[in-house]
């Protein structure tokens, strides 16, 4: 549902832009619609334990897509505000859990993962190097990183029952290429250190599959989610004054 929102979002601010799109001047916005890269993450399943070995327990979960959208101003000739929302899923299926059922105790493979959503707020600064048509920059900010744990097996999911407020810094580098006065297309990489604990829990506590009905744990239980790779993104930016 959240990916629908965010499809349906992005539609429609690719047609409102692309009626206000200006030529680009000296002060103005840039609307970019993109996709993203990242290389690693790590999912923590014990991280509040007394045990350090499990404590420091994690799965890596790599090569996480997403999108984003991102809105910046050009506040002076070289400084830019810039502020972001991203939204990535990463799931991966193999993942057991321990289930009653009347026949006794038995694993069952669910697929497992999260949903990230950052915000971010930044400040960038153009390079002397840049030219008319090249735009080289960088820069940074702060960030507050939202997400949730996913683990679906058949209609029986987790739902969050605490999320600790998470917040971060994050430092940026890219390219932006002005194909025209109003249209342009960047790259860029950046730089962070998301990390957010959950408290969950099953929104059911139990499940029927094919001719056999299974417990759910009804306990809640915590996890880490940390995302530390580095950001590779692609933009298509719209250039327009209001």
């Amino acid at each position: 549902m959240i990916k629908k929102f965010f499809i349906n979002i992005t539609l429609l601010l690719l047609t409102t832009f692309s009626i206000l799109s200006a030529q680009y001047k000296e002060s103005g916005f840039g609307l970019a619609l993109g996709v993203n890269y990242t290389t690693t993450s790590r999912m923590f399943y014990f991280p509040n334990s007394d045990d350090k070995f499990l404590r420091n327990e994690y799965t890596p979960m790599d090569d996480i897509s997403g999108y984003q959208i991102d809105l910046r101003y050009r506040l002076t000739d070289q400084i830019i505000l810039g502020a972001s929302v991203e939204y990535a899923k990463k799931t991966r299926d193999g993942y057991e859990i321990t289930v009653q059922s009347p026949t006794g105790i038995k694993t069952l493979e669910v697929d497992e993962g999260y949903l990230f959503i950052p915000l971010e707020l930044s400040i960038y600064y153009f390079l002397p190097f840049s030219t008319e048509r090249f735009k080289f920059y960088m820069g940074g900010g702060m960030g507050f990183y939202l997400g949730n744990h996913v683990r679906d097996i058949g209609d029986v999911y987790v739902e969050t029952e605490k999320r600790e407020t998470n917040y971060g810094i994050h430092v940026a580098t890219g390219m932006e290429f002005m194909a025209t006065d109003f249209l342009s297309v960047r790259g860029e990489m950046r730089f962070r250190d998301a990390e957010f604990e959950l408290l969950n829990k099953y929104n059911k506590q139990g499940i029927n599959l094919g001719d056999e009905f299974y417990y759910i744990p009804s306990q809640t239980f915590e996890s880490k989610i940390n995302l530390d790779g580095a950001i590779f993104s692609l933009s298509l930016v719209w250039q327009f004054s209001l």
